[in-house]
């Protein structure tokens, strides 16, 4: 049976203007349909579908994407995997920023000595 072992995007965050790019990590093997569904809050931004065909054990399937210029803006992604029957075997999810600087929202919790004007 085919699942996700992982998605990611490939930075901590994006400027304005740069291009996202998902990578979903699947193993199993067959023909299969991956669906990205990116979200601002509770709205569904785009969807886009790659169909792969795993010959052998695994298979990373990345795609891109560049959002609006609207900044400071947190993204959810949620990922399908779908079997040729047309059900769902697998969902994953992971989220991006698209921000001017990281600083002003760190997503990492333990980054906490800013300067005194911070």
């Amino acid at each position: 049976m085919s699942r996700f072992i992982d998605i990611f995007p490939d930075k901590g965050f994006y400027r304005p203007g740069d291009t996202v790019c998902l990578r979903a990590v699947v193993t199993g093997t067959g023909e299969l349909t991956v669906e990205f569904h990116i979200s601002h809050l509770v709205t569904e931004v785009t969807a886009i579908t790659a169909s792969i065909s795993i010959p052998r054990d695994g298979q990373a399937v990345d795609v891109e994407w560049l959002p609006p210029s609207v900044a400071p803006r947190g993204y959810g992604v949620d990922v399908e995997l779908i079997d040729d029957a047309g059900d769902t075997v697998d969902v994953i999810s992971t989220a991006f920023d698209v921000l001017p600087d990281w600083t002003i929202y760190p997503r990492y919790g333990f980054l906490t000595d800013f300067a005194p004007h911070r």
